[in-house]
């Protein structure tokens, strides 16, 4: 029995490190798309925040998804006080109709304070809704068919 956990634990060790492999190497390929740009400063109780247009990368084409540019807004939440250099990355959802944010997420700011480190918040991930031209309606993160026009 041992030898059996034994094989199925290098089994699934060799799986997840191909797939990291293939995330990874993803990730690291060049995109001319990507840009980000500078949009405003949030001011808060406990610091201030910038808010930024990212453009993170192109996904397909036109011809296979009705809006291949992936755009985010990024809010970067910086505390009076940094002795932490290692900031929380906190990725969330929303679409693509999201306005840039106008004020820090209490909660975010409230992290930010207590643990002295820079918070990150990047929104519209997936970008969504996308729409393949084969379909009707535009599909959604989880999946349920909603009209967004």
């Amino acid at each position: 029995m041992k030898f059996l956990f034994v094989l199925l634990f290098v089994q699934l060790a060799f799986f997840c490190s191909a797939h990291n492999k293939v995330i990874e190497e993803y990730v690291n390929r060049p995109d001319s798309s990507y840009k980000y740009s500078y949009h405003s400063t949030v001011n808060f109780t406990g610091g201030e925040a910038y808010v930024l247009n990212v453009t993170s990368q192109t996904w397909l084409t036109t011809k296979e998804v009705s809006d291949p540019i992936w755009t985010h807004w990024v809010l970067i939440i910086r505390p009076k006080r940094v002795t932490h250099f290692k900031p929380l990355v906190y990725i969330t959802g929303s679409d693509t109709r999201m306005q840039a944010p106008t004020v820090v997420p209490r909660d975010f700011g409230l992290a930010a304070s207590v643990a002295q480190s820079v918070v990150i918040v990047i929104y519209q991930v997936p970008h969504q809704p996308v729409s393949f031209p084969a379909e009707p309606r535009p599909r959604k993160e989880d999946g349920k068919k909603k009209n967004f026009h």
